[in-house]
């Protein structure tokens, strides 16, 4: 009974996302400014 209930409950969870391409290119230039300043203060 147990189990059923855990089967149900699982397959009606509908949590799974996708990261967006437009949040993958803004952290990528936050983190290219990020390093160009690193490298620029040493």
């Amino acid at each position: 009974m147990a189990n059923e209930t855990l089967s149900k409950a699982k397959a009606a969870k509908n949590d799974e996302f996708y990261t967006q391409y437009h949040d993958i290119e803004r952290e990528m230039e936050a983190y290219l400014v990020s390093k160009r300043l690193r490298t620029t203060m040493k």
